[in-house]
């Protein structure tokens, strides 16, 4: 599934974020090979799979890892921009049973994250 909305705040992003990321866990369980074991594994697979695409103009997507992985919205498999790689990779850590996890945010203004 694909989500694309006008930006609100931080906060209603940070929760659309989390609802991709929710949704993305069964699909992360089947996908993730078993040689990932860790962080350090979990980075290194993924960066050899996707592709950094920016969101069309004008629109913010999130997309599920399921929906970036068989390239659904954009046409080409594992295609995606920074929140992208990030749900992705938030659902795999919970596969591999990290629970305490955190997204830190850099940006110029505080009003607009990147």
């Amino acid at each position: 599934m694909k989500l694309v909305k006008e930006y609100e705040d931080l906060n209603d992003t940070l929760l659309h974020l989390k609802l991709q990321v929710q949704e993305s866990v069964d699909f992360a369980d089947q996908a993730m090979p078993d040689h990932v074991r860790d962080g350090k594994d979990l980075f290194a697979w993924l960066k050899s799979y996707v592709v950094y695409r920016d969101d069309p103009r004008g629109e913010e997507l999130f997309m599920t890892m399921r929906t970036m992985f068989t390239g659904e919205h954009t046409g080409e498999r594992g295609a995606g921009d920074c929140d992208d790689f990030t749900i992705a990779a938030l659902a795999c850590l919970h596969v591999l049973g990290y629970s305490d996890l955190y997204i830190v945010l850099a940006g110029r203004k505080k009003a607009y994250p990147v």
